[in-house]
């Protein structure tokens, strides 16, 4: 299935014949609908992300890495942050459950961006691979990356490694950084209009 170079849907195909008009998937790699007020907010986020990559001299990632924008809490600049899959899932997870990686202790893939770097944290007592803030250097923590209702991955999961997984979790990123007010008050009211499902 991971090596299928098109969009599929596998079906059970004795449910298939007795409900013909419900389909239930038991695995599908679809592109998901992008709603108008989505799109627009995915153009707003990558544009203020280009902006940021432009500003901080460093290139955006269009694999692997998933970029996020958060406001730093020491020098309260926006910045760009990052996460990845975890090469090695829990050995309670299938094999081809890849979430992006929490509190990494295994060195990140390469090439790495500049301040994805090894860092001490005081909350933990250890080392981990981790964001910092690209203007000032401060730790951004995986807890308020990713577990934190405003952070800019927060319950973001990868499946794996796969394009798809990449577009998708950079709209989740977008999605969120237009919700917590990241992209300005215009975005954030475009992404209440689309959890509610409405139109300008």
């Amino acid at each position: 299935a991971r090596r299928l170079p098109v969009p599929f849907v596998e079906l059970d195909g004795h449910e298939v014949v007795e409900k013909p008009l419900e389909w239930r998937p038991i695995r599908e790699r679809l592109r998901p609908y992008r709603c108008r007020l989505c799109r627009k907010i995915f153009r707003q986020f990558t544009t203020l992300a280009g902006q940021l990559a432009q500003r901080f001299g460093i290139a955006l990632p269009d694999r692997i890495y998933r970029y996020g924008i958060a406001r730093c809490y020491r020098c309260h600049k926006l910045t760009l942050v990052f996460a990845w899959p975890d090469p090695s899932p829990p050995p309670d997870q299938p094999a081809d459950h890849h979430p992006v990686a929490d509190w990494s202790r295994v060195p990140p893939p390469e090439p790495r961006p500049p301040n994805v770097r090894r860092v001490y944290s005081r909350t933990l007592g250890e080392r981990y691979w981790a964001s910092a803030c690209l203007a000032c250097g401060a730790l951004l923590g995986d807890w308020f990356l990713q577990a934190e209702p405003d952070g800019p991955f927060f319950r973001m999961l990868a499946a794996e490694n796969a394009l798809e997984d990449f577009e998708l979790d950079l709209h989740r990123a977008a999605f969120q950084a237009a919700r917590t007010g990241v992209l300005g008050e215009s975005a954030r009211r475009l992404a209440e209009l689309a959890e509610r499902g409405l139109e300008e």
